[in-house]
């Protein structure tokens, strides 16, 4: 095993690897099909990874060709068509043209998941749901909340840490 990182994933056929804090990515024969020079990479997601150098953030392709520049603050990986990033400290979601989709209005973001996206209102502590048309859908409420999986979303208020259902509704406590 040649590099740092201990088990291998891949993604759409693609791991991420690093050696010496450089990242890149292998394919399954071992292969390095993109090099190992950036700063911190995510795994592949809709056919894009997240990478970042000199603390900037960009996107590139299975090929290892840049599709969106290295210029945002921050990145999350693709999901459902669109990428959580961040400029300026704000936070706002671009699809894989780079296409501003929800504008850089937000304070914080995690990705969609199940058709909506957790938000921290900026300058706030408040988190809240979001849909793809940027409508709120669930209240700004919540001290910390992540993204829906099975129908749930794991949401922190009032000092407990709580699940919710897409109606805001408390489903169960932690």
């Amino acid at each position: 095993m040649k590099y740092d990182n201990g088990k291998i994933i891949y993604y759409d056929g693609l791991a991420c690897v690093t050696i010496n804090n450089k990242y890149g990515f292998i394919d399954k024969t071992g292969e390095e099909v993109i090099p190992l020079k950036y700063d911190l990479a995510f795994s592949f997601s809709e056919g894009l990874a997240a990478v970042c150098l000199n603390k900037k953030w960009g996107f590139i392709d299975k090929t290892g060709n840049l599709i969106i520049p290295i210029k945002y603050d921050d990145a999350l990986e693709f999901s459902e068509g669109l990428a959580a990033v961040s400029l300026d400290h704000h936070w706002g979601f671009i699809d894989t043209k780079e296409k501003k989709v929800i504008p850089f209005i937000y304070g914080d973001a995690d990705s969609f998941s199940e058709g909506l996206a957790p938000v921290q209102l900026l300058y706030e502590c408040e988190w809240g749901f979001i849909n793809k048309e940027n409508k709120e859908i669930i209240p700004f409420m919540y001290n910390q909340a992540y993204s829906f999986s099975d129908g749930k979303a794991h949401v922190f208020m009032d000092d407990e840490w709580l699940y919710i259902d897409k109606n805001g509704n408390i489903v169960s406590n932690i």
